[in-house]
């Protein structure tokens, strides 16, 4: 059973280092938009609207690992159902992620992603039951991680979609604390330019 393991991760590292020997590094930059909703004190979770500008740097650490910059605005927000916990918050998240994408085609480029940012928020709409020590103007680290696909259409463009989560170190983006962490999810479709 070991050998057999073994054989089969030796095979997927060829595949992958021969599929990605024919590519070199490779700049792009996309906008996209999508949808997030938050998770925190608030259970309701309405989506909203996001978006997001980003720019990768195909296969420049080794082949299949590539860094990207990326920046996403969004409005976290409850339903208004008059709950003591409803709330409305700003977000400006720019993040360095790290993709993974060991199995990639000419075309196709599937991947994992894990990254780092900084989640700097304003509280818009303060929660009737707001812990008084709340931060309701702040910036907090957060980490995120999740799945996308990338999919290149011609030379010089192509579509990427990616859906994953996020944790901040700050129970403030909803003021209401329950000494959990508050963070959202998000999933987001972006067109982008190869150059």
């Amino acid at each position: 059973m070991r050998i057999r393991t073994y054989l089969v991760l030796v095979g997927l590292t060829c595949f992958s280092q021969a599929s990605l020997g024919q590519q070199g590094q490779t700049w792009i930059a996309g906008l996209g938009m999508g949808q997030a909703f938050g998770v925190n004190e608030d259970h309701s979770r309405p989506f909203v609207l996001v978006g997001r500008a980003e720019a990768v740097a195909f296969n420049s650490i080794v082949p299949g690992v590539s860094p990207e910059f990326g920046i996403s605005l969004f409005t976290l927000e409850s339903k208004n159902t008059g709950a003591p916990t409803d709330y409305r918050t700003q977000l400006i998240a720019p993040d360095l992620r790290f993709r993974f994408s060991p199995l990639t085609t000419l075309q196709w480029f599937p991947y994992l992603y894990g990254g780092a940012g900084m989640a700097i928020y304003k509280v818009l709409q303060v929660p009737l039951a707001a812990a008084p020590a709340a931060k309701l103007s702040n910036a907090a680290p957060f980490f995120t991680t999740g799945v996308g696909i990338s999919h290149q259409i011609t030379e010089n463009i192509g579509l990427d979609l990616n859906f994953g989560a996020s944790i901040a170190l700050s129970d403030d983006i909803n003021p209401v604390e329950d000494g959990i962490d508050d963070g959202w999810w998000s999933g987001v479709l972006s067109i982008y330019w190869i150059f």
